[in-house]
Parts: structure tokens; C-alpha cells; sequence
């Protein structure tokens, strides 16, 4: 009888693991955007390691380009239609560090903000170089890698 709460508390964790995927994957009502999930480099290097497929914006805390990002990013429908985004915020305190990490991870980057879609380990960049046309530059990205949503 000593196994039955060991099995209990193992279908507990395992359905609110399930949940919480479910809900995490879930497409957002019509209307509404996509959710940005907040990572750390430990997670970003597991991420990475475990094949998945997602959207990472790289941002440094009190940067100017990164502001100037978010303001465009909130003004895009192809941006709040995007599945799958995370945003790896970097404290200033932390910035070499943080970079030294980062490169080790992404060898391609350079600039905070940077803009990436991650498949299996593919990284492709979307250059920031310029905001003009954003939403239309990102959406021509984004259906070049057939990520648009079709609603």
C-alpha cells in the first residue's frame, strides 16, 4: 500500500504537466496576442539542447533599440500572431557575462535587440538593422519560414 501515494502524486505531476503544456501551446483568441515567456540562458541552452522550435528576442534592460522594438512588436499583427515567443531579458549589471553566454549559444549574435526562429537547432536571424515596414518585413520573413498562422 506504500506505492499507491507515490502513484498518486506521479498522476497529479504528470496532469498538471499536461495542463500546463496544453495551455501554453494553445492559440490565443482572435484578436488577442501571442504570449512572450521570460527565459534565463540556462533555459535557453536547454531549450536548444532539446530540439525544440520557438521564437527568442534578446533584449538589454535600458536600451533604447529594445524600446523602440517593443513599441513596433506591439503595433504588429504578424508579431502578436506568432506562436511560441520568448524574450531573453539581459540586466545591465550582467551584460558581458550575459554575452560571453549568449555567443557561446548563438554564435551569430551580435546586437541587443536581436530576433531569432529557432527550429531543432536552425537559427534564423530576422535583421533589425532597420524598423521601417516591420510588420510587412516580418511577415515576408515569417511566410518565407511558413510560420503565419491561417486564420
Amino acid at each position: 500500500m506504500r506505492s499507491f501515494p507515490v502513484v498518486l502524486i506521479c498522476c497529479v505531476a504528470g496532469s498538471l504537466i499536461a495542463v500546463n503544456w496544453i495551455l501554453a501551446h494553445q492559440a490565443p483568441p482572435p484578436g488577442q496576442p501571442a504570449p512572450i515567456t521570460s527565459i534565463n540562458t540556462d533555459n535557453l541552452e536547454e531549450m536548444l539542447r532539446s530540439g525544440q522550435t520557438f521564437f527568442l528576442q534578446i533584449e538589454l534592460e535600458n536600451c533604447p533599440a529594445c524600446n523602440m522594438l517593443k513599441e513596433e512588436e506591439a503595433e504588429s499583427p504578424c508579431w502578436n500572431s506568432l506562436p511560441d515567443k520568448y524574450v531573453l531579458y539581459v540586466e545591465s549589471a550582467n551584460k558581458e557575462a550575459a554575452r560571453t553566454k549568449i555567443k557561446q549559444l548563438i554564435p551569430s549574435f551580435e546586437y541587443y535587440p536581436s530576433l531569432y526562429r529557432i527550429n531543432t537547432g536552425d537559427l534564423k536571424e530576422f535583421k533589425l538593422d532597420t524598423l521601417e515596414n516591420f510588420d510587412e518585413r516580418l511577415r515576408l520573413w515569417a511566410s518565407s519560414l511558413e510560420l503565419l498562422r491561417t486564420s
